[in-house]
């Protein structure tokens, strides 16, 4: 899908500033590719934190610090308590240094500027790994939309009462389904 988006930031934990969208619960390795499906057949769970991998243009909540590691190394801004956890998808070492997750408790958010790196015209690909302790029906995982005027962007939600994965692109919803 082209998805054109105009100067807004993207949030994570969140559905864009002033949300009442929020999420709870731990999100680890979230990353960004822009300009390539990097899963295009049967999809085998990483098992092993991610890596930057070509396109790569966001690369976060995986380690001790609230930190990009995509090449683009984006200024990633803290908005309530979230905090770094040592919990996580893989097998966590003493310092978190190169795996854990970033816990939001429902009412916070990390945001980073808007950037035309994060601005979508062909295949892109967003991932993560959530967990999710407790929310009212959707909770934001990731957007980067703009809602004044007419709804543009992209972003992902997660539906606690259908244990789904609401992806919306330029207005339109698919659900994801399966754990």
């Amino acid at each position: 899908f082209p998805v054109t988006i105009n100067c807004v930031s993207v949030y994570a934990g969140a559905v864009g500033v002033n949300s009442t969208v929020y999420f709870s619960g731990s999100i680890s390795n979230l990353r960004v590719v822009k300009g390539t499906a990097v899963y295009t057949a049967n999809f085998t769970p990483p098992t092993a934190p991610l890596t930057a991998i070509s396109g790569t243009s966001l690369l976060t909540c995986q380690s001790n610090t609230f930190v990009d590691n995509s090449t683009n190394n984006f200024t990633i801004t803290r908005a309530g308590d979230t905090r770094i956890s040592g919990f996580g998808p893989y097998t966590p070492n003493s310092s978190y240094s190169g795996y854990g997750s970033t816990y939001f408790d429902g009412n916070d958010s990390l945001s980073i500027p808007y950037n035309s790196a994060l601005a979508f015209t062909n295949d892109f690909t967003v991932e993560l790994w959530v967990y999710y302790t407790a929310h009212s029906a959707y909770g934001g995982l990731i957007s980067n939309a703009n809602s004044s005027g007419v709804w543009s962007g992209w972003q992902l939600l997660f539906n606690n009462t259908a244990d789904t994965i609401l992806v919306e692109v330029n207005n339109s919803s698919f659900i994801v389904t399966g754990k």
